[in-house]
């Protein structure tokens, strides 16, 4: 077919069924010379309209509700959901006919991830084209308020103006105001302003921390140990209705006692003082206190607790960091599933069972284990894991690798030397300590061998699970080692092998 125009005409043309690219010629029809415009994809445009806004509104541990705004005027809707990130809604996972909207999904497993769309159905087989999908986790969550008062302080608890550098600031919220969190994670708290000539911290930034500690209170010069308590590092801000709220990047498992909160300024703000809502007492318990890296205290603040609302969920996993050497000693106060199917990827568990001369061999663990229980992880450096929780362990047997339950120091028995991980060693090195001056927190662990006469250290070498053989450490490069062949975990030769786990003549070995 072909059409001339001087001027803007419509034309129509009937093309064959199935039809889905076409191509425009344009032709100079004085000069002869041809341009193809292409190629123009032809799709039949679906003229019932999409829901919009369709967002996850609530959940419970077993349930989702949803609510969306009608493409139209339809009132029935078909709604597709899996476990499956990359599900195609309508054909596979789940699709229900619904009439709601609001829509609760029900009989959701806990912790579980879920994806789901909907498309409004306009009867008679026709339906509008499906919404983008969204994820959501069902969760078992609650808020807890505690320190619910109406005082204000002319102090802020956790804040500084530009004079104030280096502010470090902690306080306490005794166990009897949070029997209602015990055994369950934080993951999110709210403070509430009371006044200010800002609502802003003036790009201020905090270190979070949060702890189970058994003191009761602090005195105008001391502060509690911060350790390894670091759930949150952000600039904080406060929003239009005066609440600051700090959703941890890793949860908190809560199991008793009293609850240590501090913050730490690590870049000083321009922004002045706030004051917040919370509680005075009279009494020495669960005092706050302010403390600042010049000495100034205020003595209006030790007895000033901020209102503050604890969001938690049920206690699901343990939260662990690797150290900056890829490994980390680790004992949880509740049971893991170690086992190689239910382990996050790229973790790895040893427990410690052989310690010949200055070496301690470890061997893979693929077994739930009993709550305080210490353990080696391997894993990739710097990042944080979540290892499963289980009903119960079974202990592992000649398992070296100790656990001090209650933190803090004890006595040293006669006749045996004191072993602990040093910190981002490599290759993986265990010191000496001396347990009488030195501190082991209760969420890692040490060895305890017998004496033989000298100060020594341990490294380390490794039984892989899946194999007889060591898994030994090695820090030269790959061209040390006197072998021609090497094997990935796949079998296949590697000419130039990096940084990794390989197999050289018939043994696995760390290519650090």
């Amino acid at each position: 077919m072909s059409y001339q125009s001087t001027s803007w005409v419509t034309y129509n043309a009937i093309f064959p069924a199935g039809t889905k690219y076409i191509a425009v010629k344009y032709t100079n029809i004085t000069t002869g010379n041809y341009l193809y415009l292409d190629a123009f994809d032809i799709s039949a445009i679906n003229p019932y309209k999409t829901p919009t806004g369709f967002a996850l509104d609530s959940y419970t541990g077993t349930s989702a509700t949803f609510n969306w705004t009608a493409g139209n005027s339809e009132t029935a809707w078909q709604f597709a959901y899996s476990t499956n990130s990359d599900f195609t809604p309508g054909t596979d996972g789940t699709t229900l006919d619904i009439t709601e909207n609001p829509y609760t999904l029900s009989g959701l497993t806990t912790g579980t991830p879920y994806y789901a769309a909907i498309r409004a159905d306009y009867g008679d087989g026709n339906y509008s084209e499906w919404t983008e999908k969204i994820s959501f986790t069902p969760k078992n969550e609650i808020e807890t308020v505690v320190n619910d008062g109406n005082d204000a302080n002319g102090y802020t608890p956790f804040y500084s103006s530009a004079t104030n550098n280096g502010i470090e600031n902690q306080f306490i919220i005794p166990e009897s105001s949070l029997t209602a969190i015990v055994n369950r994670q934080i993951t999110k708290m709210t403070f509430y302003r009371s006044s200010s000539t800002s609502a802003s911290f003036g790009n201020a930034e905090f270190e979070v921390y949060l702890k189970n500690t058994s003191n009761t209170s602090f005195s105008s010069t001391t502060l509690e140990s911060w350790g390894a308590n670091v759930y949150n590092s952000a600039s904080l801000s406060v929003n239009s209705n005066g609440e600051m709220i700090i959703e941890f990047d890793t949860p908190f498992n809560y199991t008793g006692g009293n609850l240590m909160v501090g913050f730490k300024q690590t870049v000083v703000g321009s922004g002045t003082y706030l004051s917040w809502y919370g509680v005075n007492t009279s009494t020495n318990t669960a005092l706050s206190i302010l403390n600042t890296i010049s000495g100034n205290k205020s003595a209006n603040n030790y007895k000033f607790l901020p209102k503050v609302t604890i969001t938690s969920t049920t206690i699901e996993s343990a939260p662990v960091k690797i150290d900056d050497n890829g490994y980390t000693t680790f004992a949880s106060t509740y049971p893991l599933d170690l086992t190689s199917t239910n382990l996050p990827s790229g973790l790895k568990a040893y427990k410690a069972n052989i310690v010949e001369g200055n070496k301690v061999k470890f061997t893979e663990i693929n077994q739930t284990v009993p709550a305080n229980t210490g353990i080696l992880l391997a894993g990739t450096t710097g990042e944080t894991y979540f290892i499963p929780v289980a009903e119960s362990g079974t202990a592992l047997g000649d398992n070296l690798l100790l656990v001090n339950a209650d933190g803090g120091t004890f006595t040293a028995e006669i006749g045996y030397t004191y072993y602990g991980m040093l910190k981002n060693s490599d290759p993986l090195t265990f010191g000496t300590f001396d347990p009488n001056s030195v501190a082991i927190p209760s969420n890692k662990a040490y060895l305890k061998v017998a004496d033989t006469g000298e100060a020594r250290t341990l490294t380390c070498s490794f039984f892989d699970e899946t194999t007889t053989g060591i898994m030994e450490t090695r820090t030269e490069g790959i061209d040390r080692l006197t072998t021609t062949k090497v094997y990935n975990l796949a079998g296949q030769q590697i000419a130039n092998p990096t940084k990794g786990l390989y197999i050289i003549n018939g043994k696995k070995h760390i290519i650090k």
